[in-house]
């Protein structure tokens, strides 16, 4: 027998060889397109995998809502069950794997396997972004993991250096590209000079983009994955539906075109900032400059920018979407929860929350704006506008009229930093103005 420590208890044996004999016993819910990768990984790469982490993964229940459907994986009918309790309470199932997607019944699932005392993946950004904070109280509680890396930008690693690699600096702000179905038309429209129509029937010809595409192009699923990204570099958990949110599809090929006359790109930008007035929280389409590290983030795509009081930019980059890439973060995450099991250290999270820190108004967002207006062209317009913008305090940085041949020209306008509800007004008024025919677009500006 090995001698004890000081406290009169066994010294836990660390070595790969002891772990190697610990096998992982696994429920998996949900076999479509990321649970068949997930699958795959556990089961034709067992050898490899087990090789490389010390543990054997053991597929035992695997949930689905019709056993006889046809699949790109053919696990054996004796894994497949359809009332979640035979998998939530089996004994022998460790961990839950949530690959299932949707907040009904997920999150009550997930829920339910905490309060079993079972450590929990998800893939699931909208349980998280809507019940995160409530969920990762319970694990702690019920001495149980939950880790959800795959529920932001795929297979990029950015959960967990939030909560630990950068543990160590403070963070200041999260900005980043983190939708690819929205990034892949875009570009298309900023490359092709397609139309937003065209762009998308493409993006879903190329299964860049689901056949209903609403939860992304109206910036929702941008939204989801900032909240979640915010409650890990802040501490706060804010929901999905508190995000102050716009989405792309009133933009036109105009849009980009001026855009791109004037250096910039369009991105739909996800952006949390953090300062002693509190928290913002945005999705909405955004210039970003050429000297910018996300201006060059392209098609499918994503891209997280963290800039840390100490550390700079930190920029993580990479698939965002798909099969393949977010079952590679669900596997991490499977990994990492295996280890805490074996050293029943599962439950002991490092998430801090800070319960001081309170949701700042859209209105008190401070950015610069790119808007374009239709008016009469006739003398004293130009002037008019300016004094309009200036009782607002909305300065301008550049200003651009358009040649025309009729009596109604557009008028591009550049601003200065300003904040957002001082912006709006302004805009606004100016709306009610009898030679304005319309405002055209209005989009933020990064610096």
């Amino acid at each position: 027998m090995k001698p004890s420590n000081r406290s009169g208890m066994m010294p836990l044996d660390l070595s790969r060889s002891s772990i190697s004999k610990r096998s992982i016993t696994i429920g998996l819910l949900g076999l479509g397109t990321v649970g068949s990768e997930v699958y795959n990984a556990l089961i034709h790469n067992a050898k490899s995998l087990s090789e490389k982490t010390g543990f054997i993964y053991e597929i035992k229940k695997i949930l689905v809502k019709n056993p006889e459907k046809s699949r790109a994986v053919n696990p054996k009918r004796s894994l497949l069950f359809t009332k979640i309790d035979e998998i939530l309470e089996d004994p022998e199932i460790e961990l839950i794997v949530e690959v299932m997607g949707g907040l009904d019944p997920a999150g009550a699932i997930i829920e339910k396997a905490l309060c079993h005392g079972k450590s929990v993946v998800t893939a699931n950004k909208g349980v998280m972004a809507t019940h995160g904070e409530r969920l990762l109280k319970l694990a702690e509680e019920h001495k149980a993991d939950l880790f959800f890396e795959a529920s932001v930008a795929g297979a990029i690693p950015i959960l967990r250096p939030l909560q630990e690699s950068m543990a160590t600096d403070r963070i200041l702000e999260v900005c980043g590209i983190v939708n690819g179905t929205t990034n892949f038309i875009l570009t298309k429209m900023t490359q092709e000079g397609s139309s937003y129509e065209t762009a998308l029937k493409e993006a879903q010809r190329l299964g860049y983009a689901e056949p209903d595409p609403t939860f992304d192009v109206t910036g929702m699923d941008a939204a989801y994955k900032i909240a979640i990204l915010a409650a890990l570099a802040f501490g706060h958990f804010a929901k999905g539906d508190h995000v102050s949110r716009e989405g792309i599809t009133e933009i036109t090929p105009t849009d980009l075109q001026h855009a791109k006359e004037m250096g910039y790109r369009v991105k739909l930008l996800a952006k949390a900032t953090c300062d002693s007035e509190g928290l913002l929280l945005s999705v909405a389409p955004t210039w970003i400059p050429s000297h910018h590290p996300l201006y060059n983030v392209e098609g499918p795509y994503n891209a997280i920018l963290v800039k840390g009081e100490r550390l700079g930019d930190v920029m993580f980059y990479g698939q965002g979407a798909g099969g393949v890439p977010t079952s590679t973060a669900v596997v991490s995450d499977i990994v990492h929860a295996s280890k805490n099991i074996v050293l029943g250290i599962s439950g002991q999270s490092n998430q801090r929350m800070e319960t001081d820190i309170k949701l700042k108004s859209p209105e008190s967002f401070k950015t610069r704006y790119f808007f374009r207006l239709s008016v009469d062209d006739k003398p004293g317009t130009l002037a008019a506008l300016a004094k309009n913008f200036a009782d607002e305090d909305v300065s301008f940085a550049a200003v651009l009229q358009k040649e025309n041949t009729v009596n109604v020209t557009d008028i591009l306008f550049l601003t200065h930093d300003v904040r957002e509800g001082a912006f709006r007004k302004a805009l606004a008024n100016a709306k009610k103005l009898p030679f304005v025919k319309s405002i055209c677009s209005v989009f933020k500006v990064e610096p």
